[in-house]
């Protein structure tokens, strides 16, 4: 279970993707222990999903960068985790 999550979403910003003005996204999602190669997969195929579906931005118009942080590098209620 995912207790702690932060989603951005910045609109009206201009960004060229693949040579285009078209729409498009990028996204960057910063997890403390929980990147790995299932957990990215679907995450990446859920939030593709939610692009098109709810924002009409196709798959092809973004990327996705998974990073996975040390706990020590994140902080949280004045202290790191």
């Amino acid at each position: 279970m995912l207790k702690l999550m932060i989603i951005k979403i910045i609109d009206d910003v201009c960004l060229t993707f693949a040579g285009t003005f078209d729409p498009a996204y990028t996204a960057a999602i910063y997890s403390i222990g929980r990147i790995g190669p299932e957990m990215n997969a679907n995450t990446s195929a859920g939030l593709n999903k939610f692009f098109s579906e709810e924002m009409g931005l196709p798959g092809d118009r973004g990327y996705i960068a998974f990073h996975d942080i040390k706990g020590s590098n994140m902080g949280y209620k004045g202290a790191t985790f």
